[in-house]
């Protein structure tokens, strides 16, 4: 993940951050569920089948594909339980990083789910 980071102008999706929560089911179990906690801005990058093996090794996540790289304002309660929804489009999140130590940009691995 190196390499420049996006202006601030070209964070023009708009996501909502969703986090995972239990809602009781009729049976006395649980069934989990996504609830909205934030709308973000960010700049949605697809990531060029060349780079997904290094992008997947850097989300530790072998099993699963880096589609596209999210680069939004840094936040630090972002986790890989989380998701993002931009419309009809969801986003699941494999990997976070901070690319310069600096906590300006939050750096987001996801792969884009089925709705």
């Amino acid at each position: 993940m190196t390499g420049s980071h996006p202006p601030i102008a070209a964070r023009r999706l708009r996501l909502l951050l969703e986090e995972p929560v239990q809602v009781p089911d009729d049976l006395g179990g649980t069934s989990r569920s996504f609830a909205p906690r934030a709308y973000l801005w960010a700049a949605l990058t697809p990531v060029s089948s060349a780079s997904r093996s290094t992008e997947r090794t850097l989300a530790d996540q072998p099993g699963q594909g880096v589609t596209h790289r999210l680069s939004l304002l840094w936040r630090g309660d972002i986790s890989a339980q989380m998701r993002f929804r931009a419309g009809n489009r969801l986003f699941n999140i494999l990997g976070t990083a901070d690319p310069d130590g600096r906590r300006r940009t939050l750096v987001c691995l996801v792969e884009e789910a089925a709705p």
